[in-house]
């Protein structure tokens, strides 16, 4: 379950990543009014030490470009590996599940071979093998 519950978590991040950038890219002037303000650092003291970080040109929009593109290929790579990871993890499940289940019937034949046998010593128990 631990396996699932990975595999949840990753399609949740790439749900959010892709409402993210489906939300910069649809409601376009709020975001970038907001990413504008941020990169601007409009609301800091004018003899800050950190001042000349700001970004005030015209490679805001580039900026604010790359932001979008990166949180859209983020969402699409996690749904992608999250796409490729399920069928995985639903394959080491049944796997697991075949795995302890001939773990059991070898447990089973061992035992079998182990018993004796009132009416023929030498029968073997093959639970493997159809009748």
């Amino acid at each position: 379950m631990i396996r699932l519950a990975k595999v949840a978590v990753i399609a949740a991040l790439a749900a959010f990543a892709l409402i993210v950038a489906y939300n910069n890219v649809f409601d376009y002037n709020s975001n970038y009014q907001f990413v504008r303000h941020v990169l601007s650092m409009d609301t800091t003291f004018p003899d800050s030490a950190l001042r000349p970080r700001a970004i005030d040109s015209e490679t805001l929009c580039a900026a604010y470009a790359v932001i979008i593109s990166t949180e859209a290929s983020t969402g699409l790579l996690l749904a992608l590996g999250d796409a490729r990871l399920l069928p995985v993890v639903f394959r080491f499940y049944r796997d697991r599940r075949r795995v302890f289940c001939h773990v059991a019937v070898e447990n089973l034949e061992r035992t079998g071979r182990r018993l004796p046998h009132p009416h023929n010593h030498a029968r073997r128990i093959d639970f493997c093998r159809p009748a």
